[in-house]
């Protein structure tokens, strides 16, 4: 009885001891199944994102050739409520192209569409007097955003001399930081670049990057620039709101097909003029704006923001590129 009883123990435990294996195996190919099908996921919306991005490549590309048909100048203004862009169908995803703006009455707005880095103030070519302006309708306090503008000259600039006595820096000021590095005296490669330039914290970066770019020429489209952006090159608020308003059309929203486009920057100030009754105050700003240099009619330089979601499940992945209409990729993150 005793050999039978322990037979039937030994027994018993190698059940349990198989049985647990079983478990653990059947847990270990589970988690290893789970792994392979996010994996899956991942490269999935990965390649969604990228299809995404030359789609709107291809978009603009399309619409340059339209305004070179029409010989109207390519202002590169996506059209606000383009559906191609809303919901784009790839296999098992749908991506969204979009951005988020401020609308006239201050609420929040998606976009959907590529942001004009065109009309966006250019860092690497603007001078001080319209970075110090911009960063204050940003929301710098005055002293902070002169020292930034000028930091910004200095760190780009070709010399180690500081631009204002006070305020700015150079290379001493870096190299006497707790990790030092020196000014880099070129143009800004990348925009975070700018973390690295003095009193540039996260608050400060957050609050600019929307109003800066490091793309293009430097001249900054009238045709798309924003309100912030008018004023920091000299326009009064009101002049800006004016300028806005005509270019919007009859129904006051832009990116709609009434938008006016102004065809160059020589007849700008004409064009307001037809349409409206200018004081002289707003003829001189308009004619101080041309006279400086700083604008134009035509963008090649878009950012493009993808978020591509599953269809089924709740796996999502972002990716942001900078694109120009020569159907070059110049800049890509992804999270």
């Amino acid at each position: 009885m005793r050999k039978r009883g322990s037979i039937l123990l030994i027994a018993l435990w190698s059940l349990f001891l198989l049985a647990s294996f079983a478990v653990i195996l059947g847990t270990e190919v589970r988690q290893k199944l789970e792994m392979v099908r996010r994996l899956g996921e991942r490269d999935s919306l990965v390649a969604a994102c990228d299809a995404s991005v030359r789609i709107a490549l291809d978009m603009v590309a399309e619409q340059k050739n339209k305004a070179a048909q029409s010989s109207r100048p390519y202002a590169g203004a996506l059209r606000a409520g383009n559906a191609k862009l809303k919901a784009i169908p790839l296999r098992d995803c749908v991506a969204t192209v979009s951005y988020e703006t401020i609308g006239p009455e201050g609420e929040l707005l998606t976009v959907y569409g590529l942001i004009d880095e065109e009309s966006k103030v250019n860092i690497n070519k603007a001078p001080a007097q319209v970075m110090e302006r911009l960063f204050r309708l940003a929301g710098l306090e005055e002293g902070p955003a002169l020292d930034l503008a000028y930091s910004i000259v200095d760190w780009r600039d070709a010399d180690s001399f500081l631009s204002v006595p006070v305020g700015s820096a150079e290379d001493s000021y870096y190299r006497g930081l707790k990790y030092p590095y020196e000014a880099k005296d070129a143009d800004f490669e990348v925009l975070d670049e700018l973390r690295l330039v003095k009193g540039v914290d996260e608050n400060i970066f957050n609050k600019i990057k929307n109003y800066i770019t490091i793309y293009g020429t430097g001249l900054v489209n009238i045709n798309t620039a924003q309100r912030p952006i008018l004023i920091a090159l000299g326009l009064s608020g009101d002049t800006a709101d004016l300028l806005i308003s005509h270019r919007n059309g009859k129904d006051g929203l832009a990116g709609t097909d009434d938008d006016v486009v102004f065809m160059s920057v020589g007849a700008l100030t004409a064009d307001l003029s037809a349409a409206h009754h200018l004081n002289d105050a707003e003829l001189s700003e308009l004619s101080g704006l041309v006279a400086r240099g700083m604008i134009g009619v035509q963008s090649d330089y878009f950012s493009v923001s993808v978020t591509a979601r599953m269809r089924r499940g709740k796996g999502s992945h972002y990716a942001s590129a900078v694109i120009n209409s020569s159907g070059g990729i110049l800049y890509w993150s992804e999270r």
